[in-house]
């Protein structure tokens, strides 16, 4: 399974058990095949941790906690705050 996007998670408070997804971020499946190869594994994490980490770090300071995932084989925590 390749890197698909990523999900940040927010909540106003500190309850990490309250998050919520709050901000979706998708490279299109309708890009045409030759353009999906053009990026290899490592270079389509660091374009989504790139976003992820930048949305995380734009939510206001009034969200208590945000969490941002990379949609992979294993979900991975890219940004925390």
């Amino acid at each position: 399974m390749s890197i698909t996007g990523g999900t940040v998670r927010a909540y106003y408070g500190t309850d990490e058990m309250k998050l919520q997804d709050y901000v979706h971020i998708l490279i299109d499946p309708d890009i045409p095949e030759y353009l999906q190869g053009s990026l290899s594994h490592i270079e389509r994490a660091a374009v989504v941790d790139a976003a992820l980490a930048a949305a995380v770090a734009a939510l206001p300071a009034s969200f208590g906690l945000a969490v941002a995932n990379r949609i992979d084989e294993v979900p991975t925590e890219v940004a925390r705050r």
